[in-house]
């Protein structure tokens, strides 16, 4: 009998029992159990018994598939083997934690902004990595806390453990979406030719004005009616100045 059964998920304060029942009525005997619980072959004598069953413990084992038999040997020196049995223990998963200004949620907010990170390693042996879009900014054993500052745009942060010999591999990924609800402001409105002035036949005729955005001006329409129908045009641009084009414009 083993406890717990095989196979196991590693964790190393698992305590782990070995125990098999050997009847003889010709007097006391010896219990050994051979073994690589430790990662060679090993030979023990059993001294923990319940009567006729007895029990070898161990703590901690490592991730790995064992094998494990006993002898028993009486007073006159006859010996007899058990079957041999096979153990496993499974890698565990490693417990993560990764919060946004202490939340374990993704986090959408306005305009440039602060952040709080907490990326945390719960169980795991070895290392873990933080990586805020694909680059890594911190790395080791943390906890990690850290205030990172972002203007707008969408970013993902991911905590990572690799694989190690007793816990597979794991991530945890957070995302923050920094949004942009301020809109262009605009400012030195020019005309050329000056408004009221008296029509010219083919007279070139430009209206400009200077768009500017926190992030970037994305596009700039013209709205007139110079042709007679109120419609939406396409400027040109140098820079910030937006600009647009006619001729002969009509009284």
């Amino acid at each position: 009998v083993t406890s717990p059964p095989s196979p196991a998920t590693y964790n190393p304060s698992t305590f782990y029992l070995f125990n098999l029942t050997w009847i003889y009525s010709g007097g006391p005997i010896q219990v050994f159990i051979e073994h690589n619980f430790t990662g060679s072959a090993k030979t023990e004598e059993v001294k923990v018994k319940n009567g006729d069953v007895y029990n070898y413990n161990i703590t901690g084992l490592a991730t790995g598939l064992y094998y494990w038999t006993e002898y028993a040997l009486d007073s006159v020196g006859n010996i007899n083997q058990s079957d041999t049995f096979y153990y496993r223990v499974n890698q565990a998963q490693p417990i993560l934690t990764l919060t946004l200004n202490d939340s374990s949620s993704n986090l959408t907010l306005t305009g440039p902004s602060t952040i709080k990170i907490n990326a945390t390693k719960v169980s795991g042996e070895s290392i873990i990595y933080l990586y805020r879009n694909n680059t890594l900014i911190n790395s080791g054993n943390g906890p990690f806390i850290i205030y990172d500052s972002l203007t707008y745009g969408l970013y993902n942060y991911t905590i990572i453990y690799e694989n190690t010999q007793n816990y597979s591999r794991n991530s945890v990924t957070r995302f923050v979406s920094i949004n942009d609800n301020k809109s262009p402001s605009w400012s030195n409105n020019k005309t050329s030719v000056n408004s009221y002035s008296d029509y010219v036949k083919n007279n070139a005729y430009q209206f400009n004005i200077t768009w500017n955005d926190n992030i970037q001006v994305d596009k700039v329409l013209i709205e007139h009616n110079f042709e007679g129908l109120l419609r939406n045009y396409s400027v040109l641009n140098n820079g910030n100045e937006y600009y647009y084009n006619i001729n002969d414009l009509a009284a």
